[in-house]
C-alpha cells in the first residue's frame, strides 16, 4: 500500500439530498452513503484510503464543500480519514427523522417500475418499510397493492376484501396474492 498514481474511473461525487451539483451523477441519500461508496472503490482498486483520500477526495467535491475541507485541514493538517469523515457526517448529518420522512413518502407514493421484477419491486418495498418505521399492516398491504398495475390490483384487492380472515389481510398475505397474479400474467 502506501499513495498511487491511480484515479479510479467511477469515483462518487459527494453529494446527496440537499447538497447536488450535478444531477447526472448519482445523488446519494445520506453523507454516509457517499463516504462508503468513496471507501468500496479506493478498495476495489486495492488503494489505500489513508495513503489516498487527500489526492482523491478534493476532485468530487462541490465547490463549497471544497472550500470547507480545506478550512478543516488548514486547522487540522495531520487529519486521519477516519477524522475528515466524521467531520464531514458531522457537519452535513441528515436526522433520522428527515430519512424516515423520507422512507414514508416514498412508501406511500410507490409504484412498480415498468422494467422491475415483482421480485426487485418486493424487495425495494420492504427496504422502504424497514426504513419508513411502519408497522400498520393495513397501511403496509394498500401501498403494496395500489402500487401494482390496474390489472393485478384490482383482482388482488377484490380477492383480500372476499376473504373473512382478518390474518389474511396482512403485507406479506398481500404480496403472497400479488406474486400468484403475477404467474397468471
Amino acid at each position: 500500500p502506501g499513495e498511487s498514481s491511480v484515479v479510479p474511473v467511477d469515483m462518487p461525487l459527494f453529494q446527496w439530498k440537499g447538497l447536488t451539483f450535478n444531477n447526472k451523477q448519482v445523488v446519494f441519500p445520506t453523507p454516509s452513503a457517499c463516504i462508503n461508496q468513496f471507501e468500496n472503490v479506493l478498495r476495489s482498486y486495492n488503494l489505500d484510503i489513508e495513503a489516498n483520500w487527500r489526492r482523491l477526495l478534493p476532485k468530487q467535491l462541490a465547490i463549497g464543500t471544497n472550500a470547507c475541507l480545506k478550512l478543516y485541514l488548514k486547522d487540522h493538517e495531520k487529519a486521519s480519514w477516519e477524522q475528515v469523515k466524521k467531520a464531514i457526517k458531522e457537519k452535513y448529518r441528515v436526522s433520522d427523522t428527515t430519512l424516515k420522512n423520507r422512507a414514508v413518502n416514498k412508501l406511500l407514493g410507490i409504484y412498480m417500475k415498468s422494467r422491475e421484477t415483482i421480485d426487485q419491486f418486493t424487495d425495494r418495498f420492504l427496504i422502504l418499510k424497514q426504513r419508513s418505521g411502519i408497522v400498520d399492516e393495513h397501511t403496509l398491504s394498500h401501498c403494496y397493492i395500489k402500487a401494482m398495475k390496474k390489472e393485478v390490483s384490482k383482482d388482488v384487492k377484490l380477492f383480500i376484501s372476499m376473504s373473512n380472515n382478518a390474518k389474511k389481510h396482512t403485507l406479506d398475505y398481500a404480496i403472497q396474492k400479488v406474486k400468484a397474479k403475477f404467474e397468471t400474467l
